[in-house]
């Protein structure tokens, strides 16, 4: 019985997205399945947190992107939809970014970016594919994770995924947080209950207090919320390759595929800069 309810749910759930107004996760894990639909919807009001009061910068305009201490102009590549030479298909793999965005990649480089919300479910299932691919992944990839503020909850979730990033414990957090949320449905819906996790981890009461509303935090978010914006960012997982083209699992129809074409579209950035 048990198994033909799993079928059940491994049919029904690539007809469902993970709602930027749904603080909840699935009643159960979501299965790995080879058709998933990442769809999470915009909220369509800003997030409430400081972080997104600046107004989105239009393309062409320079963009301010943090490096340690240091600040550097990243300008946006002008004009209309790039060529493209991919063995995917645009509009069907992959969709073009018009116009091109700014990235914060140096010389060099070519930019992946994944858009992320710990409470959804086929982000869950989407990270062991990105987390074996940032690993192996080329030298001349710059890959940074990007949490979404589709609500209260994803923002809170946010901060605490910046907190670990400035703390040098992402290893230690960002898996076993989407663990502690799918697997033994702990939401971590609140400060307090973060803090708790966090330590449970080894990570000090006193560092995560200092650290959690910091300045620095703010700026990852405020940066974070404007490429997001920037690059019309209303479902997760999505990736963004170079500020030039986006793909998900509901366009690839599978996680597999998904790797192949950040790896075919980069690699084709790289070769032709």
């Amino acid at each position: 019985m048990r198994l033909v309810k799993f079928w059940v749910i491994a049919a029904l759930l690539p007809l469902y997205a993970c709602n930027a107004d749904d603080n909840t996760v699935a009643t159960e894990p979501a299965p790995d399945v080879s058709t998933p639909q990442a769809q999470a919807p915009q909220a369509e009001t800003a997030p409430t947190t400081e972080a997104q009061t600046e107004d989105v910068v239009e393309a062409g305009e320079e963009v301010t992107t943090e490096t340690g201490s240091q600040s550097e102009i990243v300008l946006a590549q002008a004009g209309g939809a790039p060529e493209v030479s991919s063995r995917f298909v645009a509009g069907k793999d992959f969709e073009l970014v018009k116009p091109a965005q700014p990235t914060s990649a140096g010389p060099g480089e070519v930019e992946v970016l994944e858009f992320f919300m710990y409470t959804c479910p086929h982000c869950f299932n989407f990270e062991p594919h990105i987390g074996n691919y940032a690993a192996d992944k080329p030298a001349y990839v710059k890959f940074t994770r990007v949490p979404v503020l589709f609500n209260q909850v994803a923002t809170l979730h946010a901060r605490a995924y910046y907190t670990a990033e400035i703390l040098g414990v992402l290893d230690t957090t960002h898996l076993p947080m989407f663990e502690e949320i799918h697997i033994n449905r702990n939401m971590l819906s609140t400060e307090g209950e973060i803090e708790d996790f966090f330590a449970s981890l080894g990570v000090d009461r006193e560092d995560f207090r200092k650290t959690f509303k910091s300045f620095a935090v703010e700026s990852k978010m405020k940066k974070g919320a404007t490429t997001a914006q920037r690059l019309k960012i209303t479902s997760v997982p999505f990736v963004a390759i170079n500020g030039k083209y986006k793909t998900s699992g509901s366009m690839t129809q599978s996680y597999e595929k998904v790797i192949e074409v950040i790896e075919d579209l980069t690699a084709m950035e790289h070769n032709n800069p």
